[in-house]
């Protein structure tokens, strides 16, 4: 069947809405992934990419320089237009042919200089924008032309080898006069010193090992020349490090790292290249990056990947196999699923796979990181009970270690919501087959109760100023025991007893007392709001079981005043046992696993 080709009718607005849609984030990545692919086709021990500082008319600009092989003034003319490469194939798994040039141009109106050198000869080409039109901006040859493309041997062999082929890029960027090393985006957004190699760290997981990517004396914060190293090519300058292959063909990258994370002198590896800061997450296809869940990003969600402690000192990356079935999106921000509705990748798909597979030495770690709750122990029987007593149906968890949930069944009572999808996955109740004269129902157990009362901690979960968190995920309910109520409470029984003979004695009674009834308190308020499961919608019941709701709860502690005064008595008549923060050492599992 014959078929009539698109068009576009109008040129100039499709290329300028491709290029001023383009994330700025995205520039030093094409421009970067560009010359090590070029470089890889060098011949061996000159596979070599440069970033550097270069002076041009007085101001300084930023220069991505590589080897491998040049363009000739037909090729370079052909380059810089929409959708074309050179020595490349289009495909939407590979190259796109647009990459480098539409993320760069809406930070370089100015111009973005092009220069190839090819079996001796250098040609040269400005893109820019002018008149409101991307395009090549005309230069002036010898014969006083105006030209596309113009031959600069002359002036580059004073700085440049031609005996072998290289191109380079230069950013002029939206002005003459800007700084575009350490002003890229012309203020919008302002850079800090370092951007280059936190760009490069945020992207790149590994680098070609036949190639050098050096920043050059003026591009990193250290000085001088360095040899640009990612986090997968130092994983031996970790404290421990273990990939560890999962299904589908998925491998799983454990990092630690037990320096203190502001220590001075982190910065610097073996080889002496700059190195990022630990603690993010974030996966990783075809040795990139995508999804990154740095600082409180990472640490906010660490505990559904089975890092409920210590996670500033841990680095999770889920590296999907290149045949996995993804499509990556025009700019090569994000990851889609391939088929159905094609939704973004997220790292946090992969938390519960993560959870099963951490390595031995990973969950000894999490042991020594543990806080003591054996004081928490019988809270567990009363918020069973009252699973029971309000039939509370369970829902499956993911720790580690339990088999997949049999196969949902919606509850027949749940509400239409506006989002299916999540009445799914939220009000679903699964619904196990039990022997003849079994209880029909299975109902919902007791989250793990995890006290925080460490800064860091707490910091990790977000929760300064806020009394608890739950996390659905892992079933794990996180007490913030620095809260003003907590302090409150335990003061005012200590007052109870300012003559008391054995004032030490007083306080540890005070906090053990404080933390049970308090914690007595979130926990019915969890229960109740996990009780709403299948009758309210699934937000409202998120809002009920929310850091902030429960942190009310612990707020109305006067109704257990008179209980924990009675409770303080008999703790001081028994001489009760070392405070919290002096108890046993448990059992990790105990934390990360229902």
């Amino acid at each position: 069947m014959q078929i009539s080709r698109l068009r576009v009718s109008n040129e100039d607005f499709l290329v300028a809405s491709m290029i001023d849609r383009c994330p700025k984030s995205m520039m030093l990545r094409e421009l970067v992934k560009n010359a090590l692919e070029a470089a890889g086709n060098a011949s061996a021990g000159g596979q070599r990419v440069e970033i550097a500082p270069l002076g041009v008319e007085g101001a300084r600009k930023l220069s991505i320089w590589n080897t491998g092989p040049g363009m000739d003034a037909a090729e370079l003319y052909r380059m810089c237009d929409i959708a074309s490469s050179i020595g490349k194939a289009n495909a939407l798994d590979q190259n796109f042919g647009m990459g480098a040039k539409v993320a760069s141009l809406p930070s370089n109106q100015h111009g973005i200089r092009y220069r190839s050198c090819k079996a001796g000869r250098v040609h040269q080409v400005i893109m820019g924008k002018r008149n409101d039109i991307y395009g090549r901006l005309h230069q002036t040859n010898a014969a006083g032309e105006s030209v596309d493309v113009l031959d600069v041997t002359d002036l580059a062999i004073a700085a440049r080898d031609l005996s072998h082929d290289w191109t380079e890029v230069v950013l002029l960027g939206n002005r003459a006069d800007q700084d575009t090393v350490a002003n890229p985006y012309d203020g919008s957004p302002a850079m800090p010193p370092g951007w280059v190699a936190e760009e490069l760290y945020a992207r790149f997981h590994t680098l070609p090992d036949t190639t050098d990517l050096v920043l050059r004396d003026g591009c990193n914060i250290i000085g001088g020349d360095r040899v640009f190293a990612p986090i997968g090519s130092r994983a031996a300058a970790f404290a421990n490090h273990e990939a560890v292959s999962a299904e589908r063909g998925i491998t799983l990258h454990y990092y630690y790292d037990a320096a203190d994370p502001d220590a001075p002198g982190r910065l610097l590896s073996a080889r002496g290249a700059l190195q990022p800061a630990v603690s993010t997450a974030g996966l990783i296809w075809r040795d990139e990056i995508y999804d990154l869940r740095p600082g409180w990003a990472w640490l906010h969600e660490a505990p559904i990947f089975g890092l409920p402690f210590g996670a500033r000192h841990f680095s999770v990356y889920v590296e999907l196999p290149d045949d996995f079935p993804l499509i990556p999106d025009g700019y090569r921000q994000f990851l889609r699923h391939a088929g159905n509705t094609q939704h973004h990748v997220h790292t946090r798909e992969f938390a519960g796979l993560a959870l099963r597979h951490r390595p031995a030495w990973l969950l000894e770690l999490l042991r020594s990181f543990a806080p003591d709750a054996s004081h928490t122990a019988p809270l567990h029987g009363e918020m069973k009970t009252l699973f029971r007593a309000l039939r509370i149906r369970r829902r499956w968890w993911a720790p580690a270690g339990d088999s997949p949930p049999p196969a949902p069944v919606a509850d027949d009572a749940a509400p239409i919501d506006a989002d299916p999808a999540r009445d799914d996955a939220e009000m679903a109740q699964p619904k196990p087959d039990r022997a003849p004269g079994e209880e029909e129902m299975e109902y919902e157990v007791p989250p793990q109760i995890v006290p925080l009362r460490d800064e860091a901690d707490i910091r990790e979960r977000g929760m300064e100023g806020k009394a608890a968190r739950f996390y659905p995920e892992t079933h794990q309910l996180f007490l913030n025991t620095a809260y003003s109520a907590f302090a409150q409470f335990a003061a005012q029984l200590q007052q109870l007893h300012a003559t008391h003979e054995d004032q030490e004695a007083v306080r540890r009674a005070a906090l053990t007392t404080t933390e049970r009834i308090l914690t007595r308190q979130i926990c019915r308020k969890l229960v109740f709001g996990l009780g709403k499961r299948g009758t309210w919608h699934p937000w409202e019941v998120d809002q009920a079981c929310s850091m902030y709701s429960l942190t009310l709860a612990a707020d109305d502690s006067g109704a257990f005043y008179a209980e924990a005064r009675a409770a303080m008595a008999e703790a001081l008549a028994q001489r009760p046992a070392p405070p919290p923060e002096q108890g046993r050492e448990v059992d990790v599992r105990d934390f990360v696993a229902a």
